[in-house]
C-alpha cells in the first residue's frame, strides 16, 4: 500500500500541504503518517518542570493530540508521531530517517521559501530532504492554492528529453501505479530543438506510464517566458493538481533541474511539486 510521510513544522504549513495530500491519497489509496520534529532545548523551554525530560514529554503530548487532529480534520487514515533531534543533527536527517523506518513511497513537505523563521522548512530543507532521503518530495509554496476537486488526479511530468530527467518517470509511476490518477508528459522545447523529434520521444517515454491514463504535449515558451513559467502556464491549462519532475538538488548538472530552478517552479507554482532525484 502507497504510504506518503508528512512533516509539518508548526508553522501552519499543514494548512497547505495536508489538502493536497488528501486528494493524492485519496487517488492513490494512500495511507499517511504525520510527523513533526521535535528540539528538547529549543521546542520545550517555555514549559515550567523542574526536569528538562518533564517538560519535553508535556510538549510531545499536546503536539501529538495537535497531529491527530489534523488527521481528522482532512479526512486521512494514518498516524501520527513525534521525534526528538538529536544533538548536532538537522530536521532533514530526521525527516529522512523516518521515511526509511516507515519505508514510505512519498515526503511530503510546505516550504515558505527561503525564510529563516525556525519553525518554517526553507527551501532548502525541501533540497536537502529531496538529497538525503532517496525518495521522491512533494512540496507546496508559497503560492500554492487550495486543492482542485474533482477526478482524475493529474500530475504535468516535465521532461528535457535528458536520460536524467526521465529518472523522475519510474518513481513517479510507482507512485500512481493502480490509481485513477492521470498524467501528462511535457516537454517544454529550448534553444531551437525539433518539435517533431521531442513529440516522438514523449510518445516513447509515455510506454513509462503503462496503466495509467497519459497524454503527451509539446510546447514552445511565450516570447519573454522562463520554462518554469511555461510549466505553470502548462499546469493552469491542463488542470493539472501537480508537477513531477527531476532535479539534482543543490547540483548544477546541466540537463536536470539545479535546485534554484527547481526552487523557482517551486515557488511559482499554484500546485504541489513532486520533486525525484536522479541515482
Amino acid at each position: 500500500m502507497t504510504k506518503i510521510l508528512v512533516s509539518v513544522d508548526g508553522s501552519g504549513g499543514a494548512e497547505q500541504i495536508l489538502p493536497h495530500v488528501a486528494a493524492l491519497a485519496a487517488a492513490t489509496h494512500a495511507t499517511v503518517h504525520i510527523l513533526r520534529v521535535l528540539d528538547p532545548l529549543l521546542d520545550a523551554h517555555a514549559e515550567f518542570a523542574t526536569e528538562l525530560e518533564t517538560a519535553v514529554r508535556r510538549v510531545e503530548a499536546q503536539w501529538l493530540q495537535g497531529l491527530r487532529e489534523l488527521i481528522a480534520r482532512f479526512g486521512l487514515e494514518g498516524e501520527a508521531e513525534i521525534r526528538r533531534l538529536p544533538r548536532r543533527r538537522d530536521v532533514s536527517d530526521v525527516i529522512a530517517a523516518a521515511a526509511d523506518d516507515l519505508d514510505v513511497n512519498l515526503i511530503a513537505l510546505h516550504s515558505q521559501g527561503n525564510s529563516a523563521l525556525r519553525h518554517m522548512f526553507r527551501g532548502s530543507t525541501v533540497l536537502d530532504v529531496v538529497a538525503r532521503a532517496g525518495r521522491p518530495v512533494i512540496a507546496t509554496g508559497g503560492k500554492a492554492t487550495a486543492a482542485k476537486p474533482g477526478a482524475p488526479y493529474r500530475v504535468l511530468v516535465t521532461t528535457d528529453g535528458s536520460e536524467a530527467s526521465r529518472a523522475a518517470f519510474g518513481p513517479i509511476q510507482e507512485l500512481l501505479a493502480g490509481s485513477t490518477a492521470a498524467v501528462t508528459l511535457l516537454r517544454v522545447l529550448e534553444g531551437g530543438a525539433a518539435e517533431g523529434a521531442a513529440r516522438e520521444a514523449l510518445q516513447a517515454d509515455a510506454a513509462t506510464f503503462a496503466g495509467l491514463d497519459v497524454t503527451t504535449e509539446v510546447r514552445s515558451p511565450a516570447q519573454g517566458e522562463s520554462i518554469a513559467q511555461a510549466i505553470n502556464r502548462a499546469v493552469a491549462e491542463t488542470g493539472a493538481n501537480a508537477i513531477g519532475m527531476a532535479t539534482h538538488g543543490h547540483s548544477a548538472l546541466r540537463h536536470v533541474l539545479a535546485g534554484s530552478a527547481a526552487l523557482g517552479v517551486l515557488g511559482r507554482a499554484e500546485v504541489p511539486v513532486i520533486l525525484v532525484r536522479p541515482f
